[in-house]
């Protein structure tokens, strides 16, 4: 009797172990959470919303980028409905809202501090899984001189580690074929739950549980004192003064490292025929002239927008700094609120639906 026992309780373990999956993998795939941002700091994540991207039927639209993309500032401006104000998000509404469109999927490729160094893989890899098109920021900060030095040149360096092989096939961890390699690599390939844990933990945790934890203890005792208080006035002031360390020393030419990598990844997208949007970072206008001189802050600009103009075509659409984002607009020197994101998303959407509708990326 004991036994029939213990093998009805191992069967609904089993049951309950599947079920529990079966609802991550609905939740991830097809509620489409993977979609939604997180700033991507495993490899994990990464293949995992290529996959997304890989499996979706419909039309789907990668967008890459920064903090800008991320958009994760809002949050620690007091915005807790943060994620559904993305621009990923914005965008996804209005083509939702289009018949023709409603099957697209947009998805969020965006990390914090990513470089066009990064860019230039994570656009590749976004193509290669099947995008139809992909939209990509470039931002002033990218110039600076702190970038521009092979150490430093790339925010995510493990991007340039992947395995990348036959033309088709997404990009692969390649480590040792170690022994606990091959365990892990055999719990991704059958449990879901497994495979996405890093996605999990950022979506729902900010991260790991240890630092989940570590953002609890420091900021629970601020939240009780004020639950709708933003990030507290020295955080602005230390970044203020490190953005302006950086800003100071933009130089955009074509021999710095990041315009290189910029150029390379427009040949690549120009050469396959590929459907792309490039729009420049607006800046607070009000707080630009205090990270660098605005002469300078404009002769870079102008600099950085004439390049881009260089491969403008009917497939590679570039949009401009937006006058209508005024300060108002912004929650830092170049951070946009939900209101900014919407704007963004209004000049974004229009030329999405006219290189949705003529993209013919195979499924």
């Amino acid at each position: 009797m004991r036994i029939w026992l213990w093998l009805l309780a191992a069967a609904a373990a089993i049951g309950c172990f599947v079920t529990v999956d079966r609802l991550v993998a609905s939740n991830l795939y097809e509620a489409h959470a993977l979609a939604e941002a997180v700033d991507i700091e495993s490899t994990d994540t990464y293949l995992a919303k290529l996959e997304l991207i890989r499996r979706h039927p419909g039309p789907v639209v990668a967008v890459i980028g920064d903090s800008q993309v991320v958009g994760e500032t809002m949050a620690e401006h007091g915005d807790r409905s943060w994620r559904s104000h993305t621009i990923d998000r914005q965008l996804q509404q209005r083509l939702s809202a289009d018949p023709a469109l409603k099957s697209a999927l947009v998805v969020n490729l965006g990390a914090n501090g990513m470089l066009p160094a990064d860019m230039e893989f994570v656009a590749r890899d976004a193509l290669k899984a099947g995008a139809d098109a992909i939209i990509t920021n470039v931002s002033i900060r990218s110039f600076s001189a702190d970038f521009d030095k092979a150490e430093a040149a790339m925010a995510r360096p493990w991007l340039a580690r992947l395995c990348r092989d036959a033309q088709d096939a997404l990009p692969r961890s390649c480590d040792e074929a170690s022994w606990s390699k091959r365990t892990r690599d055999l719990l991704a390939s059958h449990w879901v739950l497994y495979r996405n844990l890093d996605f999990l933990q950022e979506r729902y945790l900010g991260g790991s549980y240890r630092e989940a934890l570590h953002t609890l203890t420091r900021f629970l005792p601020r939240y009780l004192a004020d639950p709708d208080a933003a990030s507290p006035p020295g955080d602005e002031l230390v970044l203020l003064f490190r953005a302006r360390a950086r800003f100071q020393s933009v130089a955009f030419s074509d021999q710095h490292l990041q315009a290189q990598a910029l150029k390379r990844t427009l040949d690549f997208v120009r050469g396959a025929g590929a459907h792309a949007i490039v729009f420049y970072s607006t800046e607070n206008p009000t707080q630009i002239g205090q990270l660098m001189a605005p002469a300078k802050a404009e002769e870079n600009r102008q600099k950085i927008l004439s390049f881009l103009q260089g491969y403008a075509s009917e497939k590679l659409v570039m949009v401009p700094p937006l006058p209508e984002l005024s300060a108002r607009f912004f929650l830092d020197f170049m951070h946009l609120d939900a209101d900014g994101y919407r704007i963004l998303a209004q000049h974004l959407s229009q030329p999405l639906a006219r290189l949705l509708a003529v993209s013919a990326n195979p499924r």
